[in-house]
Order: structure tokens, then C-alpha cells, then sequence
């Protein structure tokens, strides 16, 4: 299952490659969870994955999404378009404020989407990267199995080894993509 958020730097054309490393059955730990690009076709190909994030935003998104995809996809379909472009820059700076979770998972999802640059607090307001596809990504979105969320407070300390075969990676520059 294609991923509904998009990484600001780019998908990555290694999961075949990644895939073929680490063997069925495998535990992988995931450092610097965003997107789930690599983590989700791991997952989907018999791999137990466990992903750590620092990032409570982050860390919220996906565990609303993985509860029930379509009331964000929902909320997401009728804020767009928005009456002003200016609109784009308070979304950006208040977005978290929304005491509604789907709300703000909402939110998170389109300025992912919508910024020219990814990010969700920062960039352009572009919406080439929002369009029915994409909702319908986010719409059709089932948590895979073998898949593990944690919020973490540091990336490194928590480290355990296991007995079964492990892999880690860090994808440590996904930790600065909220602000």
C-alpha cells in the first residue's frame, strides 16, 4: 500500500534493493518515521517493523489514520479550496491548535500535500501535489500488518537488540520536517 503522505525529499526507487537485504521475516527498527514509504513495503512483504519518531505531530497523524482514515479524508476533502492564498501561511503556524484529532490529522495531511516544499509548516502554498488520487490514497489506507508506531524521545537511547535477526536505519533528517 502506496503511502498518502509525501516525503519532501523525494520517494525513494531503493525498496526493491532494501527489500532484497533484509530477509523475509526480518525485524526491522525504523529511526526518524515520517513518511513510511520504506517501513510500509517492508511491512507488506513479511517484515515485523518497529518505527520510532520524535515527533508527536508525526506520531499523532498516523495513529488517527490508522484508527479511521476516512472521517481526515473527509474534513480534508472540504477545506480545500481556500478562499485566499494568505490562508495558507495561518494553516501552516495554527494547524496543531485544532483540538479536533481528525482535524488536525486533516490538516496535516493537505500541507504535506499542499506545500511546495512538503513540509508542513513551511513553504508555498501548491496544490498540484492535492488532487483525487491522493485523497483517495489517504481514503483507502489500512495500517499494515507487522507494523509497530512508537513516540520516542530521542532517536538513539531506547536501541534494544533481539534475539531474532535485526536491521535498523535512520532516516534522521525526517526529524525536522514539522517545522
Amino acid at each position: 500500500m502506496k503511502t498518502p503522505i509525501r516525503n519532501p525529499y523525494g520517494t525513494t526507487k531503493a525498496n526493491s534493493v532494501i527489500e532484497k537485504i533484509i530477509p523475509v521475516g526480518s525485524v526491522v527498527s525504523s529511526y526518524g518515521f515520517y513518511s513510511g514509504e520504506v517501513e510500509f513495503h517492508l511491512s507488506n512483504r513479511n517484515r515485523f517493523v518497529s518505527c520510532h519518531t520524535t515527533s508527536k505531530p508525526i506520531y499523532e497523524f498516523w495513529n488517527t489514520i490508522f484508527q479511521d482514515p476516512n472521517p481526515v479524508a473527509e474534513i480534508a476533502s472540504r477545506i480545500l479550496p481556500l478562499r485566499d492564498e494568505k490562508e495558507f501561511p495561518i494553516l501552516q503556524e495554527k494547524w496543531h491548535q485544532f483540538k479536533n484529532p481528525d482535524v488536525r490529522a486533516a490538516m496535516f495531511f493537505l500541507l504535506n500535500n499542499c506545500s511546495d516544499t512538503g513540509y508542513i509548516s513551511k513553504g508555498a502554498m501548491n496544490t498540484k501535489n492535492y488532487n483525487p488520487v491522493t485523497l483517495s490514497r489517504l481514503k483507502k489506507f489500512v495500517k499494515p500488518e507487522n507494523f509497530y508506531l512508537s513516540l520516542v524521545k530521542d532517536n538513539i537511547s531506547h536501541i534494544k537488540t533481539n534475539k531474532r535477526q535485526t536491521f535498523s536505519f535512520f532516516n534522521l533528517r525526517n526529524t525536522d520536517l514539522i517545522s
